[in-house]
């Protein structure tokens, strides 16, 4: 992860603009979430920051109790039966 490789530099103003890309990502999965949640809190706590780190640890707690849906739209629900003229040909 790009913010990973910026913390670990000691550029944590660049780390942190990588953290919050990835996260405003609207398709992100729930695990690159989690991993980039996690990595992003412990900078938090590296800084003292402890409120914004425990912040990210309850939305880590919640994704993995399915509390917060995933964002990705469910294509099953898309499904419309299609309207099929009938013997009139669909006119009164």
């Amino acid at each position: 992860m790009l913010g990973e490789m910026y913390l670990a530099k000691g550029d944590n103003a660049e780390a942190e603009r990588n953290f919050k890309s990835v996260l405003d990502m609207s398709n992100l999965k729930p695990q690159a979430k989690i991993k980039t949640l996690q990595a992003y809190a412990k900078m938090q706590m590296k800084e003292g920051k402890q409120a914004e780190a425990d912040a990210m640890f309850k939305q880590i707690s919640d994704i993995m109790q399915n509390k917060i849906p995933d964002k990705t739209p469910d294509k099953t629900l898309d499904k419309t039966p299609e309207k099929t003229p009938g013997a009139d040909g669909g006119q009164k």
